[in-house]
């Protein structure tokens, strides 16, 4: 258990050395222009047509593979667009409901 937190700090760290060192190369804002493969919420939601807010649960949740950054989440690109094929795919989830017919 101990090994795998380990990891995954490690991980974690990488990504913000990474980021960093991109945003010291820019100049700019990493919200203005993140990494190549990574959109933010708010591009996130233009891609998929679902909410801000629904994209922010989804990265939270473990859904989609994201990374907090502050307080914005930035959304790796491909795992979105797997998660939206997989929910087209998949359909509505109301379509399991049958109408019975009324007894009157």
């Amino acid at each position: 258990m101990i090994y795998l937190l380990r990891e995954r700090s490690k991980e974690r760290s990488l990504f913000w050395i990474e980021l960093l060192r991109w945003r010291s190369k820019t100049g700019g804002n990493v919200m203005d222009d993140p990494a190549d493969g990574w959109v933010t919420t708010t591009r996130a939601a233009e891609i998929t047509g679902y909410s801000i807010a629904y994209m922010r649960q989804l990265a939270s949740r473990g859904r989609i593979e994201a990374r907090k950054v502050g307080r914005d989440w930035l959304i790796e690109r491909a795992s979105l667009l797997a998660f939206k094929t997989e929910m087209d795919r998949l359909g509505s989830h109301h379509n399991w409901r049958v109408k019975l017919p009324l007894n009157t």
